[in-house]
């Protein structure tokens, strides 16, 4: 299945994009999230968060760890997520970990 992206206010349509297709590329999706351009707020990342599915789904349960593979687009995103109070994050063995504050 061919998947289309709309671009207008980018952080919205991934948040819909994520929200409608169950089987999308959550690699592709997490990486248009990163190129955004001005950068997605948390409030996107957490809404698209909600609808990847487990590992990501526990954005918004206060105290949960999110374990993710180290690469530079949770980086990005995890930062932002830091940065905006929403996680605290360490980086143990090769992963990234995050406990939702």
């Amino acid at each position: 299945m061919r998947q289309r992206f709309v671009v207008m206010p980018f952080g919205f349509h991934l948040v819909r994009v994520a929200h409608e297709n169950s089987d999308v590329d959550k690699k592709l999706l997490l990486r248009m999230l990163v190129a955004t351009n001005p950068d997605a707020s948390a409030d996107h990342i957490v809404a698209v968060f909600e609808h990847l599915g487990p590992d990501y789904n526990k954005i918004r349960q206060t105290g949960k760890e999110l374990k993710f593979n180290r690469d530079d687009t949770h980086d990005r995103l995890l930062r932002i997520l830091d940065t905006a109070n929403r996680v605290t994050c360490g980086y143990p063995k090769g992963l990234y970990s995050a406990t939702v504050s």
